[in-house]
């Protein structure tokens, strides 16, 4: 059951908190905290052992390290990030703002004896914008980004030092042009000028008048962004103006002279893993017993600590709409982006929280999820894969024309914070490239998988059908559709036509008979599809060399029934004759497209390396095992 109030035991005071006693646990807890992090550097060296077996080890290590510090020293010590107003390192991106007039902090937000509007510091990035009487020349379209911080209101200032990177890449990601201004609210759980609740929401407020009343930017410019709890203080804010300043205070603006309630709403607002349930972020029990108790890289008991020390009981319930707006939503004609990880403990609550919102008449959400479309999704391959991309809380769609099969797929998203649904539909009556791209149109994925195969069944004709005609469709509509921006075709070794320089001269003559004799139909419908999708992808180089799109060829050997082994040999392989676990394969095409940088062909059969370190090695070294096809022939041959 939620719990309504914070826990004030979540706040560390013992005597480890204070001196002498903090020195002399530091002197046990730093070496225990070491040998701890050893410990785990060789416990998750198999990955069968670490949080999540898809994970790489650097990714299971560096979760497991942030996890250790923060759970055992800083949380046991009550450790808290003191503030500055001072520009220091930060120098001419540093400014100072006194609160507004009190007109502007009202209902929740309004100044009281124990938490009024402050003095703020913030940051800006790359540095300030124009004053007022310049701000026509600003370039009226350029975007401004007021962005809130994460730290569980505990830790983390917005200056350089600490999200300097993120609010670069953020800019960058926008559009060309973009500034950001990073507020350093008060936080809390300090011993000494420590601010509970609504102090950051009065600060969000401080911010936005600067931005419109001092610097004169348009509202429809500013897009609200808040990252973890900088989530919860972008929501309030984005209520407040929506809502309580508008709908309660517009009668008298007047009196203000220049108030809230005649602002239009910012242009949008990015929430990224944003805490929007303090019921349940508030309680260390619920948190630990989570499924993604082990992948979240924050512990309960840190989040209850936060929580506590933000929202005492005293101040304000963990069940207020300004604190759990997953429980509360609310109209708003600002679209909302919403992103969360799926290992995150709150993953479940932020999908639910986006859910909630769409829900509500006239609102606009957009979550972020990674839609796959699965084409063969009852082949064993796929229902090998499935599992793997639902636990990367990715959305699959899975193709089958058998609906009898639609239960057992649903099945294999039990327990993974993904979500994964049946499109009945058979790929026999695929006779167009229109045929493909009413799919796509319908599923509108982000990566579309070809798992799909006639497997021997109805002769030749419906190998040429499927493995050939069909896939060549999806291959077409896919690099056809901007939204698209990976296509993984599971083709097979033997799939090519110039014996490459590192293939023995004996192998080479295997690879022929499977033309001539051994599988001459499969062989021909498979090399026609990978002929195309090569040909494209070139094109795509050549012409649209800005686009982000991976095409990917992954070509295993003999198919065989074994499980897994985890290990195999990638990327140029001499044997062209062998064999590997259909699990492995499935293993390899979930870490092939879980990177941004894997494409081209890759030959894969079962082997001695571990998957991770050869999927590393093969994207590193950029490994193509194409060799000497003829690509432009290719190119022409299909009038591209």
């Amino acid at each position: 059951m939620a719990i309504e109030f914070a826990d004030e035991s979540s706040i560390p005071n013992d005597w480890r908190t204070r001196q002498p006693g903090l020195t002399i646990w530091l002197i046990y807890a730093v070496p225990r905290t070491l040998l701890q992090l050893l410990f785990y550097s060789l416990y998750y060296i198999p990955s069968s052992l670490r949080q999540n077996s898809t994970w790489t080890y650097r990714q299971a290590l560096k979760t497991q390290l942030v996890k250790t510090i923060y759970a055992g020293p800083i949380t046991e010590c009550g450790y808290t990030q003191a503030l500055s107003l001072e520009a220091g390192k930060t120098g001419d991106q540093w400014v100072v703002l006194k609160p507004a007039s009190p007109n502007f902090y009202r209902g929740p937000f309004a100044s009281s004896s124990t938490v009024s509007p402050e003095i703020l510091g913030g940051t800006w990035y790359p540095d300030v914008p124009p004053t007022t009487a310049a701000a026509a020349d600003d370039g009226g379209d350029n975007l401004v980004i007021l962005s809130f911080h994460s730290g569980s209101f505990l830790w983390i200032t917005g200056r350089p030092s600490d999200s300097g990177f993120v609010a670069d890449t953020l800019n960058k990601a926008v559009s060309p042009g973009t500034r950001s201004f990073w507020p350093q609210y008060r936080l809390a759980g300090a011993r000494e000028n420590s601010t509970t609740y609504p102090g950051p929401m009065q600060d969000a407020i401080t911010a936005y008048v600067y931005l419109v009343r001092d610097l004169g930017i348009s509202p429809r410019r500013i897009v609200l962004a808040g990252d973890s709890s900088g989530g919860t203080i972008a929501m309030a804010l984005l209520r407040y103006l929506d809502s309580l300043n508008r709908s309660l205070h517009a009668e008298d603006a007047s009196e203000a002279g220049f108030d809230l309630a005649i602002l239009p709403p910012p242009r949008a607002c990015l929430m990224f893993s944003p805490s929007i349930e303090y019921t349940v972020e508030g309680d260390s029990r619920t948190a630990k017993e989570n499924r993604n108790g082990r992948t979240d890289y924050c512990s309960g008991c840190m989040m209850a600590w936060g929580a506590a020390a933000f929202a005492p009981p005293g101040i304000v319930r963990l069940d207020d709409p300004y604190l759990s707006p997953a429980l509360h939503p609310f109209a708003t004609p600002v679209p909302l982006f919403v992103q969360a990880g799926g290992g995150e403990v709150l993953c479940d609550s932020i999908r639910g929280f986006a859910e909630a919102m769409s829900a509500v008449p006239g609102n606009t959400v957009e979550y972020m999820e990674v839609p796959v479309l699965l084409l063969g999704g009852h082949g064993k391959i796929a229902l090998y894969l499935t599992p793997l991309l639902l636990a990367r809380a990715w959305s699959v769609t899975s193709v089958v024309r058998n609906a009898e099969h639609e239960s057992e797929i649903l099945k294999l998203g039990e327990g993974h914070p993904g979500k994964v649904s049946v499109l009945l539909s058979s790929l026999d009556d695929v006779k167009t490239q229109a045929d493909a791209q009413a799919i796509l149109d319908k599923v509108r994925p982000e990566y579309v998988v070809w798992a799909a195969g006639a497997g021997g069944k109805g002769g030749a004709q419906r190998t040429y059908a499927i493995d050939q005609d069909a896939a060549k469709h999806f291959i077409s509509s896919s690099f056809a559709t901007p939204s698209v921006t990976k296509f993984l075709l599971i083709s097979h070794m033997g799939s090519r036509k110039t014996q490459a320089s590192w293939i023995p001269d004996a192998a080479w003559e295997r690879t022929k008979k499977l033309w001539s004799s051994v599988l001459p139909d499969y062989a021909r419908a498979k090399w026609e599809a990978d002929q195309l999708q090569t040909a494209l992808a070139a094109v795509v180089k050549r012409r649209e060399p800005n686009r982000k799109f991976q095409s990917i060829s992954l070509r295993p050997g003999l198919l065989t029934d074994e499980p897994a082994t985890g290990k195999v040999e990638l990327g140029r392989v001499s044997a062209v004759e062998g064999s590997v676990s259909r699990e492995d394969v499935a293993i390899v095409a979930d870490r092939l497209l879980a990177r941004d940088d894997t494409e081209g062909w890759i030959d894969l059969l079962g082997g001695q390396e571990p998957v991770d370190e050869a999927v590393e090695r093969v994207a590193k070294g950029k490994i193509d095992a194409i060799g000497d096809e003829d690509v432009e022939g290719m190119i022409k041959k299909f009038g591209l």
